[in-house]
């Protein structure tokens, strides 16, 4: 008698937290990690290796996190932006630029709009291939 009494009284709130909203705002994600990565060439297609670069908030006018690894910069390519930065980033856009130095000279500049969906970012525009004149 018990185990029907307590099945009359929970199906009703099984049935309840099946209609409730709160599972539709959780999202599923995926595990990879995304990161927008830029190369920097010359006009005879050699990699750049900058000094320095920077990545900034247009806006804002905020500064990002730099990830900087020496093994992708010896072949001219810089991260603009990772996952990591998820929660500075819009989800209807967001404008960023990229401005890479040499000699503490800004020798480059790249404009990028990136976007997040609550689990990734994404890059909506901007050229991710940079040609130094």
């Amino acid at each position: 008698m018990k185990k029907i009494t307590l099945l009359i009284f929970l199906t009703p709130l099984i049935f309840m937290a099946c209609l409730s909203n709160h599972w539709n705002d959780e999202k599923l994600c995926t595990e990879i990690y995304v990161f927008i990565q830029i190369t920097v060439k010359d006009s005879l297609n050699n990699p750049v290796i900058l000094d320095n670069f920077e990545v900034k908030n247009v806006k804002s006018n905020q500064l990002l996190p730099v990830h900087k690894d020496s093994a992708s910069a010896s072949e001219g390519r810089y991260v603009l932006i990772t996952d990591s930065e998820l929660r500075l980033i819009s989800e209807n856009g967001t404008s960023l630029r990229f401005s890479g130095f040499k000699n503490t000279a800004p020798i480059i500049t790249g404009d990028y709009i990136v976007n997040q969906d609550g689990c990734h970012i994404n890059l909506l525009s901007g050229q991710t291939d940079l040609i130094v004149e």
